[in-house]
């Protein structure tokens, strides 16, 4: 960790939110949940919440195809994202890995 802060932009619309966010052990990769929203005014939903993998050493930011974007994204060092899916009781019932 070296306390350095680096700005990498999601275009589109006029904001967004990540969550679910993760690094790889060796911190090349960070993986999340992003919902680019069309309008921001406190009470919009924004549009549907997607996966991706960035690379921190090149700024590329790559969608991950998963069949639902509603579970809790992981990354490799190699930069394989896995997706522990969930049920509607929470628990875990799938590992998606691309």
């Amino acid at each position: 960790m070296t306390g350095e802060v680096r700005r990498y932009a999601r275009p589109g619309g006029q904001g967004v939110e990540a969550h679910r966010i993760s690094w790889s052990p060796n911190g090349q990769f960070l993986t999340y949940m992003l919902r680019n929203h069309k309008v921001w005014n406190g009470a919009s939903a924004g549009g549907a919440m997607r996966i991706e993998r960035l690379d921190v050493h090149d700024g590329a930011a790559t969608v991950i195809p998963f069949p639902r974007a509603d579970g809790s994204p992981a990354v490799s060092d190699d930069g394989r994202v896995g997706v522990v899916g969930f049920d509607f009781a929470w628990s875990a019932v799938r590992v998606f890995v691309a």
